[in-house]
């Protein structure tokens, strides 16, 4: 977007400015997106006077200055391109008219009382630029500003005593204004994402390996079946329900495991412990009537193992 720029200044142009008159100027300036060449060309513009910007590459500035003074409009501009501003006195060999743009007597109003005596006017004109804080630029060779000036050291603004000066030395002076600005940060380096993180599948749980129960040998079991069978028969009748409860854990468990066993291994064992039932049987039909229904978990669980 091109800057605009509106500028509007009226004074009376002549030096002897009334207060009345300095009141009148007036300075407008709008700047949008403007780089820092075109924002110098329309502050230029807007002053009167030559602005120069150094540096600003890739500076963009946008301001609004509504009736600024004419220094506070350099500092806003150098301020947004990220420097600062100079006054430059700038002095040429050869007579000519003096400045009249209300902005330039306005920047060298500063009241000054110089005494200086037969001096050299470029003598003159650095102390001139010295009081108003400004570089001086002598254009042409500085033997043309060898002739000898005076000034009688009354108080006077400082664009009075500049035209004396030039008056006396055959010269002309102007002003101007030069911007030092930075350049444009370079652009931050494009953010990277990460590539996502790829969660690998979990491990599929290992494969249980069967664990062949081990089954107690026939001769084992009838062992224990055996002795199971006399700790009922020897009991008393109060912990006799105990030692049944004891004998049918041991036949159940013993039953559960003969099932897994191949149908021959299966029917070898179940052969062995079918020794038990005979002795077992004429014990039993010889108790009252009131021990058999006691101990008849017992007769099932032998029959259930020898004979399925």
């Amino acid at each position: 977007m091109r800057a605009l720029v509106r500028a509007a200044v009226c004074a009376a142009l002549v030096l002897g400015l009334s207060a009345p008159a300095r009141a009148a100027e007036r300075l407008d300036v709008r700047l949008r997106a403007a780089s820092a060449a075109e924002a110098g060309r329309e502050l230029s513009r807007a002053l009167g006077i030559e602005v120069r910007v150094f540096g600003g590459a890739g500076r963009q500035v946008s301001l609004d200055l509504t009736n600024p003074a004419p220094a506070l409009a350099a500092d806003r501009v150098a301020a947004a391109l990220g420097g600062s501003w100079r006054l430059k006195l700038r002095v040429r060999p050869g007579a000519g008219p003096s400045p009249s743009a209300p902005v330039a007597i306005r920047l060298a109003a500063r009241e000054l009382a110089l005494s200086l005596r037969d001096i050299p006017a470029a003598r003159a004109f650095a102390f001139l630029a010295s009081d108003l804080r400004a570089d001086l630029e002598l254009d042409g060779p500085r033997e043309a500003l060898e002739r000898r000036v005076t000034l009688a050291g009354e108080r006077a603004p400082a664009h009075v005593l500049l035209d004396r000066v030039a008056e006396q030395s055959g010269a002309t002076w102007s002003l101007a204004i030069r911007i030092d600005a930075s350049d444009a940060p370079p652009p931050p380096p494009p953010v990277i994402a990460p590539p996502p993180m790829v969660t690998p599948p979990p491990a599929p749980a290992p494969v249980p390996v069967p664990v062949k129960p081990v089954v107690p040998s026939a001769t084992a079991m009838r062992a224990t079946l055996r002795e199971g069978l006399q700790r009922i028969l020897r009991s008393d009748p109060g912990r006799r329900a105990e030692a049944v409860r004891e004998f049918t854990r041991q036949a159940e468990g013993f039953l559960g495991q003969l099932v897994t066993l191949p149908p021959a291994e299966q029917q070898a064992r179940r052969q062995a412990l079918e020794a038990l039932l005979p002795a077992w049987r004429r014990l039993y039909d010889g108790l009252v009537p009131a021990v058999q229904r006691e101990l008849a978990p017992v007769s099932e669980l032998l029959q259930r193992i020898a004979r399925p």
